[in-house]
C-alpha cells in the first residue's frame, strides 16, 4: 500500500490514542509496527475503534495483557 492511501484515527476506551495513522509512510511496505498503551477498563470490555481517514483501517495483531502491579479488590 501506497502511503496516504490508508490513513485512520484508533481510539481506546473511548480516548483517541493514534490520530491520523498511515502505516504506509510510518514504516514502510510489509513492515510492523508496533505500539503499547495503558488503560483502564471499567465495564470488562476493551473497547478498540478504528475511524476511517482514507481506505480500510488494518489490524494484523493485539496482544492484551493485564499490568503485573493490578490488584484484584
Amino acid at each position: 500500500m501506497l502511503p496516504g492511501k490508508r490513513v485512520f484515527d484508533v481510539a481506546i476506551e473511548g480516548v483517541p490514542v493514534i490520530q491520523a495513522l498511515d502505516l504506509a509512510r510510518e514504516a514502510g511496505p510489509n513492515t510492523a509496527v508496533s505500539r503499547q498503551f495503558t488503560v483502564k477498563v471499567v465495564d470488562g470490555h476493551l473497547d478498540v475503534t478504528f475511524h476511517e481517514r482514507v481506505g480500510n483501517p488494518i489490524l494484523s495483531f493485539i496482544r492484551i495483557s493485564e499490568r503485573p502491579d493490578r490488584t484484584v479488590s
